[in-house]
């Protein structure tokens, strides 16, 4: 078996770097754009979205974006300094620090005026004019880039939950208190709810994942709130880690993970290390450090004997083994083999991969669907320095990255998951690593590196521990995500 696992990935491999070639001096007709293509380098993919997918370039020191369909034809020429996921048949593209958007076809349907956008959702979205950036404020246009909201004040842009049912959520921070609430308006801009002292983490279905910003009992809990503006689950639990097929997975004060309904009834008690969100019926758990797969009565379906195990998308689930990244299937057999530098989940039938540093797409059954042929915008007037794109890491954003349940669950599971080396610890030795790392804009860990070393034994597991977890929440500026920099301590105590 091992044999024939072998000769599957070794086949799969010389294909995709066949496929990945680069095409140098080759000439290409793309949407009636006929271009060459000299040295490119791809820097970034995204998963597909209604049948398309933002690719960034780099030729020499210029990195640009454009949008590619599922046949692997550019169908928006790669000549925008960055672009937004696609949205209900747009996407906002940005050109000399000024936002618009664009349709699936390179259309541009909505002029560059904006200074900050966001996507669109029920066909509205919220944009910021110079002159709202002013104010503090900011607007929701419809598709026609007509004003439908007039701006709002005390809405600062930093949170949304887009419209979901005819309810949007807005953030308002108090930089003199310094006090964070959200309120609730509907498509006519009419506030529904008086504003209340949370901050949104996104939906539970029809809910809202809120934490409690106020000072005092319950400061800074996790509970989910209604469209009306009221508490369903009491915002109590350390963190909510991920919602879907009507459950909640919850971190509770003890360190534990367990489901909730979308009432706050208990179905699978607190037991977990960790636990992700449910597709189809399972989901991927970790206890007393073994992974798991599990079902929606918390039964044990199978083991993961991986180094990670993410949740499943479109009936697989990405794997890691040996810094090597791989899929299972729903009964726990490893299809497509552990051999990819870095891997996505799956999103209409693709996946983004990296293998020998290059990028491309599989499908479920492993085989590459189309080499990347790229159009690139030689216009210096149009294109944009490299380091305006996610090439560039920052030292902060506006939207710092985030541990999946944030600095709580990040706590809990470094405490749970810190494994002290025993020489160490018959020496007595003790003290505190801090390490740097990046968090990409999938939310991967790349560039770790020890800024305070204590010992080696303990440097090394720092550097283990860093390494093993799991995908955090992008950081992003002006809404896109880019690449930040991230420091962390990692405290060892006899």
């Amino acid at each position: 078996m091992k044999k024939i696992m072998f000769i599957v990935a070794f086949i799969l491999m010389a294909t995709f770097q066949n496929i990945m070639a680069q095409n140098d001096g080759e000439d290409y007709s793309l949407n009636g754009i006929s271009q060459t293509l000299k040295q490119f380098q791809v820097v970034s993919l995204k998963t597909f979205h209604n049948g398309v997918a933002i690719i960034a370039i780099q030729s020499g020191e210029e990195v640009q974006c454009g949008m590619i369909n599922k046949q692997g034809k550019v169908v928006i020429p790669c000549k925008y300094r960055v672009m937004q996921d696609p949205s209900e048949e747009l996407v906002s593209v940005c050109k000399e620090h000024v936002w618009g958007y664009a349709d699936y076809e390179g259309n541009l349907v909505i002029p560059f005026q904006y200074k900050k956008v966001k996507p669109f959702s029920e066909g509205l979205a919220a944009v910021q004019t110079n002159e709202d950036e002013k104010t503090n404020s900011w607007r929701f246009i419809d598709k026609q880039g007509k004003t439908v909201i007039p701006p709002i004040e005390r809405f600062d842009g930093k949170r949304i939950e887009a419209f979901h049912n005819g309810i949007a959520v807005l953030s308002s921070y108090d930089k003199t208190n310094k006090n964070e609430t959200i309120f609730m308006i509907d498509r006519q801009g009419n506030v529904v709810t008086s504003e209340k002292p949370y901050r949104c983490y996104g939906r539970a279905e029809d809910l809202f994942i809120v934490r409690k910003e106020k000072r005092g009992q319950d400061y800074r809990k996790y509970g989910l709130m209604d469209k009306k503006g009221n508490m369903v689950v009491p915002a109590i639990y350390e963190s909510i880690i991920y919602a879907s097929e009507g459950l909640v997975s919850v971190l509770d004060k003890d360190g534990k993970v367990g489901y909730l309904d979308l009432k706050g009834a208990v179905k699978i008690p607190f037991q977990f290390d960790n636990a992700g969100f449910f597709e189809n019926g399972i989901a991927i758990v970790k206890k007393d450090g073994i992974k798991m797969a599990i079902n929606k009565e918390g039964k044990t379906l199978f083991a993961c004997p991986y180094n990670e195990v993410y949740s499943f998308s479109e009936g697989l689930a990405l794997v890691s083994k040996n810094n090597k990244d791989g899929y299972i299937n729903v009964k726990g057999e490893l299809v497509i083999p552990c051999q990819f530098d870095n891997a996505h989940n799956f999103s209409e039938g693709l996946a983004v991969v990296r293998l020998n540093g290059k990028y491309g797409y599989v499908d479920k059954n492993g085989k590459n669907t189309f080499a990347i042929d790229v159009a690139i915008n030689h216009d210096k007037q149009q294109s944009q320095r490299g380091e305006d794109l996610d090439t560039k890491v920052y030292n902060s954003a506006e939207e710092m990255p985030e541990f999946p349940g944030g600095p709580g669950a990040l706590f809990d599971y470094i405490s749970s998951n810190l494994k002290y080396p025993v020489e160490a610890e018959e020496k007595g030795i003790q003290g505190r690593v801090i390490l740097s790392f990046v968090v990409e804009t999938d939310g991967s860990i790349t560039n770790i590196e020890v800024l305070k070393r204590v010992e080696p034994s303990l440097d090394k597991e720092a550097i283990r521990l860093v390494k093993s977890m799991p995908r955090w929440t992008a950081g992003k500026r002006d809404g896109t995500p880019v690449r930040v920099k991230y420091t962390i301590p990692v405290m060892f105590r006899l």
